[in-house]
């Protein structure tokens, strides 16, 4: 499978405007500037939604590490059911008192748990989790800033290049002349 790279698209763009009216540009009246080149071509890049993406990913971690010293709950429940259970009446059957006997155990059996628990004390580990994942944050956000660097290169050779190919088409008219 072809990766694209992330000035692919801007490349195309800026090349089959050149090959397919070179004179037309140079009668154009309209003038692009180089900043407005970067501008377009970040806000066409993928590279813009991550940036919002990440930001919320830092947000919503650092959150979730925070609820770490909210109480947490848990219910539990379970059924078994026994196919045969102890008859004890058979063998205390002569020592029990005449009248009384004791219980027969049910096949089923019903069990309900509720744990409540609170974090009083964790030795600095929620606080080390949220330093990491704000430094794991920034990291990610260099990467997009890397990517954004890169756009600009690729923007920046063909703009470049094509204000070349300009002058030197002009300078061809103007030998033909």
């Amino acid at each position: 499978m072809k990766t694209e790279t992330p000035g692919y698209k801007i490349r195309i763009l800026l090349l089959s405007a050149l090959i397919l009216s070179p004179g037309h540009l140079i009668s154009q009246t309209k003038t692009i500037t180089l900043r407005e080149c970067y501008e377009n071509a970040v806000s066409s890049s993928p590279v813009a939604d991550k940036t919002i993406l990440l930001e919320e990913i830092v947000q919503l971690t650092d959150k979730n590490i925070k609820s770490l010293w909210y109480p947490g709950n848990e219910l539990n429940g379970s059924i078994m059911y026994n196919t045969s259970v102890a008859d004890l009446s058979s063998i205390t059957g002569s020592l029990m008192p005449a009248g009384l006997s004791l219980p027969v155990m049910p096949h089923d059996q019903y069990r309900i748990t509720l744990n409540i628990s609170q974090t009083l004390y964790d030795g600095g580990e929620i606080k080390n989790r949220r330093a990491t994942e704000q430094i794991a944050g920034s990291y990610r956000l260099k990467e997009r800033d890397a990517e954004l660097y890169t756009i600009r290169n690729e923007v920046n050779t063909l703009f470049f290049a094509l204000l070349q190919t300009r002058k030197e088409q002009e300078l061809a008219t103007i030998n033909l002349e």
